[in-house]
């Protein structure tokens, strides 16, 4: 294999095994990084440890796994010392990293020195707003991400970019080159009420009873700010079903939009139901409109008459 010089150190004389690696490549505007999940099968001879060439200019920031009892980085190669030579399987967790200032770099790839043979997927993303180009040579292979392994899927934070696969070759090169353009992020709500719906029930001595219920999308908004009429006052309120406690300030009322523990993804929906005392009504007379500025993509209004 394209392994260097140096070999796994192994009880036994002849040793073989076989090597598969999923790789994450994370590009962002300052760095790259790289987690590898690596499963390693022994088929004959009972090894001590195990050796990982690591890319030139990156540095290793951690390396885990059941089996792993120290592990030591010289000379750009990972050493990774095991318990129980006669263990037949092991699976290691690593992580690099290499600081970027331009807007293009080879992706690396991890190679086990004296694998008998190695297969790897390789999932590229990238953080923020960016378009990206991935060209490959050797024996790479694109892929869909459907295709993916779940658990390199699940590594991944950012927006997919390309995913590979390969089943390397004796004495073959494998080549990576990214290239991407990054654009400046747009701004993001950090809530939106989805839809509302406004009731009213107004007595004829001029009191009127309003639940507001809103369908809001919320990113990281903690409150709900509520500029009522004056006079009037929050009676209760709810989140996702639950009661919450209003609070009142100089500037406004303020729902909490979210709680320990409560950190939804989907929409949710927050009500809230005030009374204010009107003037009462001298002769008949009937509601005509109810003005709304919540710039909601969907209202509904129930509207009421009423006699005197």
């Amino acid at each position: 294999m394209d392994g260097g010089s140096g070999d796994v150190v192994g009880a036994s004389l002849c040793l073989r095994f076989l090597s598969d690696v999923k790789t994450l490549v994370s590009v962002s505007e300052a760095d790259i990084r790289i987690v590898a999940l690596a499963d390693v099968t022994v088929v004959q001879g009972e090894p001590s440890q195990f050796q990982i060439e690591v890319p030139v200019g990156f540095e290793i920031t951690g390396a885990t796994g059941a089996s792993i009892e120290s592990s030591e980085f010289e000379s750009g190669v990972l050493t990774l010392k095991v318990t129980g030579p006669a263990q037949r399987n092991h699976q290691f967790l690593i992580s690099m990293g290499k600081s970027i200032a331009a807007t293009k770099a080879d992706a690396p790839f991890l190679s086990f020195k004296g694998a008998q043979r190695e297969t790897c997927e390789v999932l590229v993303e990238g953080a923020g707003t960016i378009e990206l180009t991935a060209a490959e040579a050797g024996g790479l292979k694109r892929m869909d991400f459907k295709e993916m392994n779940p658990y390199l899927r699940s590594l991944a934070r950012f927006p997919m970019q390309a995913a590979f696969r390969y089943h390397r070759q004796p004495n073959e090169k494998l080549a990576l080159a990214l290239e991407w353009t990054r654009f400046p992020d747009s701004s993001v709500l950090a809530a939106v009420a989805e839809r509302a719906v406004v009731t009213t029930l107004v007595t004829t001595e001029g009191r009127s009873l309003t639940e507001i219920k809103l369908t809001i999308r919320n990113q990281a908004q903690p409150f709900l700010k509520v500029a009522l009429p004056q006079g009037a006052s929050i009676l209760s309120a709810e989140v996702a079903g639950e009661k919450v406690k209003p609070v009142e300030g100089p500037d406004g009322n303020r729902v909490p939009l979210l709680r320990a523990g409560f950190r939804p993804v989907d929409s949710y929906t927050v009500s809230f139901v005030f009374m204010h005392s009107g003037v009462p009504f001298a002769k008949k007379r009937r509601l005509r409109s109810f003005s709304s500025k919540n710039g909601c993509a969907d209202q509904s209004f129930a509207m009421g008459s009423l006699s005197s």
